[in-house]
């Protein structure tokens, strides 16, 4: 994401003011930083793809390590960036549920954000790529999901039934 020098920008939960000349890249400012919740984003950022295949293989290197740190940069994350790390955190929750249902039932006010968000995440995932693939996303989450339900979790539960209520948009009818 290119910023003007007069843009202001919202990112990671505070208010940040990044003025730039010649449209730097916003990660390489935020790489700059010494903040572990930044560090975390960008951490995301510049390996979605990886952490996202590894997250779905039965890999269990680094796997926790990269949960926890795409479920903090998701936490301080907002806007698009929220969109891009929720994207690789559905990828979790569809491969290990009971893990990420384990950091958010310690956490029921990131948990609650992160019901409130589905909507927004998924008209994001509809929106840069395709209803049949944001529908595809949420359909295997609830079977993962599912297979969990035994385990009593209400974290689990709960995010089932939001996604069970949820109508992912269709922009490409529209």
């Amino acid at each position: 994401m290119n910023i003007d020098q007069s843009e202001e920008c919202v990112s990671v939960g505070v208010l940040v003011m990044v003025r730039l000349g010649n449209g730097a890249d916003y990660l390489e400012e935020l790489t700059k930083s010494e903040r572990l919740h930044e560090q975390s984003l960008v951490a995301v950022m510049k390996n979605r793809e990886e952490y996202k295949a590894i997250l779905s293989s039965s890999a269990s290197q680094n796997l926790t390590e990269i949960i926890a740190t795409v479920i903090l940069a998701w936490e301080l994350a907002d806007g698009v960036n929220g969109i891009e790390t929720g994207d690789v955190l559905v990828v979790a929750w569809e491969h290990h549920p009971r893990l990420v249902a384990s950091w958010f039932g310690s956490k029921p006010e990131s948990m609650n954000r992160w019901l409130r968000s589905q909507d927004f995440l998924f008209n994001g995932l509809s929106e840069t790529g395709s209803f049949g693939e944001a529908e595809k996303i949420r359909m295997k989450i609830i079977a993962a999901l599912e297979s969990e339900k035994v385990s009593g979790s209400e974290t689990i539960a709960a995010y089932l039934q939001v996604l069970n209520n949820l109508e992912v948009p269709n922009w490409q009818n529209n």
